[in-house]
Protein backbone atom coordinates (compact mmCIF):
# COMPACT_ATOMS: atom_id res chain seq x y z
CA UNK A 1 0.00 0.00 0.00
CA UNK A 2 0.91 3.38 -0.78
CA UNK A 3 2.77 5.00 2.00
CA UNK A 4 0.50 8.15 1.93
CA UNK A 5 -2.77 5.89 1.31
CA UNK A 6 -5.64 6.36 4.37
CA UNK A 7 -5.27 2.66 4.71
CA UNK A 8 -1.54 2.97 5.66
CA UNK A 9 -2.10 5.93 7.80
CA UNK A 10 -4.90 3.40 9.69
CA UNK A 11 -2.46 0.54 9.93
CA UNK A 12 0.50 2.77 11.02
CA UNK A 13 -2.17 4.42 13.81
CA UNK A 14 -3.05 0.61 15.05
CA UNK A 15 0.51 -0.11 15.25
CA UNK A 16 1.14 2.65 17.29
CA UNK A 17 -1.21 2.43 19.39
CA UNK A 18 -0.17 -1.49 19.99
CA UNK A 19 3.42 -0.46 20.70
CA UNK A 20 2.17 2.11 23.22
CA UNK A 21 0.39 -0.92 25.49
CA UNK A 22 2.30 -1.48 28.15
CA UNK A 23 4.12 -4.94 28.49
CA UNK A 24 4.01 -5.71 24.57
CA UNK A 25 8.09 -5.88 23.81
CA UNK A 26 7.95 -5.98 20.22
CA UNK A 27 5.37 -5.16 17.17
CA UNK A 28 5.72 -6.53 13.96
CA UNK A 29 4.36 -5.60 10.37
CA UNK A 30 4.18 -9.11 9.53
CA UNK A 31 3.42 -12.85 10.73
CA UNK A 32 6.75 -14.93 11.47
CA UNK A 33 7.32 -17.93 9.94
CA UNK A 34 7.62 -21.24 11.69
CA UNK A 35 11.31 -20.60 12.38
CA UNK A 36 11.02 -17.31 13.07
CA UNK A 37 8.60 -17.85 15.96
CA UNK A 38 11.06 -20.98 17.17
CA UNK A 39 14.11 -18.03 17.56
CA UNK A 40 11.94 -15.06 19.09
CA UNK A 41 13.81 -14.03 22.16
CA UNK A 42 12.36 -13.86 25.45
CA UNK A 43 13.66 -9.93 25.36
CA UNK A 44 10.96 -9.90 22.52
CA UNK A 45 8.11 -11.31 24.33
CA UNK A 46 5.39 -10.82 24.31
CA UNK A 47 5.52 -10.45 20.72
CA UNK A 48 3.02 -9.03 18.72
CA UNK A 49 2.47 -9.61 14.66
CA UNK A 50 -0.18 -7.23 13.17
CA UNK A 51 -1.13 -8.11 9.42
CA UNK A 52 -3.52 -6.92 7.27
CA UNK A 53 -5.81 -7.61 4.07
CA UNK A 54 -6.95 -5.42 1.07
CA UNK A 55 -9.57 -3.37 2.07
CA UNK A 56 -13.00 -4.03 1.09
CA UNK A 57 -15.79 -1.57 -0.76
CA UNK A 58 -18.70 -1.77 1.10
CA UNK A 59 -20.67 1.10 -0.43
CA UNK A 60 -19.67 3.45 -3.96
CA UNK A 61 -20.78 6.89 -3.91
CA UNK A 62 -23.23 8.20 -7.00
CA UNK A 63 -20.69 10.25 -8.64
CA UNK A 64 -20.62 9.08 -12.53
CA UNK A 65 -16.70 9.67 -12.20
CA UNK A 66 -15.59 6.71 -10.30
CA UNK A 67 -12.49 8.37 -9.53
CA UNK A 68 -14.20 10.92 -7.37
CA UNK A 69 -16.83 8.76 -5.39
CA UNK A 70 -16.82 8.55 -2.33
CA UNK A 71 -16.19 4.47 -1.22
CA UNK A 72 -16.85 3.44 2.13
CA UNK A 73 -14.59 -0.02 2.66
CA UNK A 74 -13.72 -2.67 5.44
CA UNK A 75 -10.36 -2.64 6.45
CA UNK A 76 -9.30 -6.20 8.07
CA UNK A 77 -6.22 -6.55 10.10
CA UNK A 78 -5.27 -9.44 12.29
CA UNK A 79 -3.31 -9.22 15.44
CA UNK A 80 -1.43 -12.07 17.18
CA UNK A 81 0.28 -11.91 20.15
CA UNK A 82 2.64 -14.25 20.87
CA UNK A 83 3.83 -14.89 24.69
CA UNK A 84 5.88 -17.66 26.08
CA UNK A 85 4.43 -20.84 27.50
CA UNK A 86 4.59 -20.69 31.31
CA UNK A 87 1.55 -21.70 34.25
CA UNK A 88 0.34 -18.00 33.46
CA UNK A 89 0.93 -17.82 29.88
CA UNK A 90 -3.22 -17.82 29.46
CA UNK A 91 -3.46 -15.34 32.40
CA UNK A 92 -1.17 -13.06 30.51
CA UNK A 93 -2.49 -13.60 27.19
CA UNK A 94 -6.04 -12.70 28.51
CA UNK A 95 -4.32 -9.19 30.24
CA UNK A 96 -2.45 -8.11 27.48
CA UNK A 97 -5.59 -8.71 24.88
CA UNK A 98 -7.64 -7.04 27.12
CA UNK A 99 -5.00 -3.94 26.89
CA UNK A 100 -4.60 -3.95 23.18
CA UNK A 101 -8.77 -3.82 22.67
CA UNK A 102 -9.01 -0.88 25.26
CA UNK A 103 -6.00 1.08 23.36
CA UNK A 104 -7.60 0.66 19.92
CA UNK A 105 -10.98 1.32 21.31
CA UNK A 106 -10.14 4.44 22.78
CA UNK A 107 -9.82 6.52 19.23
CA UNK A 108 -12.85 4.10 16.81
CA UNK A 109 -12.43 7.18 14.22
CA UNK A 110 -8.09 6.92 14.41
CA UNK A 111 -7.84 10.69 14.87
CA UNK A 112 -10.25 11.10 11.92
CA UNK A 113 -9.13 8.80 9.44
CA UNK A 114 -11.88 6.45 10.07
CA UNK A 115 -15.57 6.42 10.81
CA UNK A 116 -15.76 2.94 12.99
CA UNK A 117 -13.17 0.69 14.42
CA UNK A 118 -14.72 -3.15 15.50
CA UNK A 119 -12.34 -5.76 17.20
CA UNK A 120 -13.00 -9.14 17.67
CA UNK A 121 -11.67 -11.86 19.85
CA UNK A 122 -10.20 -14.82 18.09
CA UNK A 123 -8.59 -17.94 19.20
CA UNK A 124 -5.74 -19.33 21.26
CA UNK A 125 -3.07 -21.48 19.35
CA UNK A 126 0.04 -23.65 20.91
CA UNK A 127 3.13 -22.57 18.93
CA UNK A 128 6.00 -24.27 20.66
CA UNK A 129 7.43 -23.29 22.87
CA UNK A 130 4.79 -19.95 22.46
CA UNK A 131 0.96 -19.61 22.74
CA UNK A 132 -0.36 -17.09 20.11
CA UNK A 133 -4.04 -15.52 20.34
CA UNK A 134 -5.64 -13.47 17.78
CA UNK A 135 -7.50 -10.46 17.92
CA UNK A 136 -9.44 -9.32 14.14
CA UNK A 137 -9.85 -5.49 13.89
CA UNK A 138 -12.07 -4.24 11.12
CA UNK A 139 -11.55 -0.57 10.30
CA UNK A 140 -14.43 1.06 8.29
CA UNK A 141 -13.12 4.13 6.37
CA UNK A 142 -14.35 6.61 3.53
CA UNK A 143 -11.70 7.32 0.67
CA UNK A 144 -12.04 8.08 -3.28
CA UNK A 145 -12.78 5.57 -6.13
CA UNK A 146 -9.09 6.28 -7.19
CA UNK A 147 -7.38 5.14 -4.03
CA UNK A 148 -7.55 2.96 -1.17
Amino acid sequence: MASHSIAEQIIQDIVSVIRGVEGVKHVARKLPTRDEIEDIPNTQLPYVAVTNDLPRPQSWGSDVNRYNRRVQSDLPLEVILYVQRTDQALALILSLADDIWKAVLADPERGGLAVATRVEPGEVGHFAPLIAARIGITVTYFHNGGSI
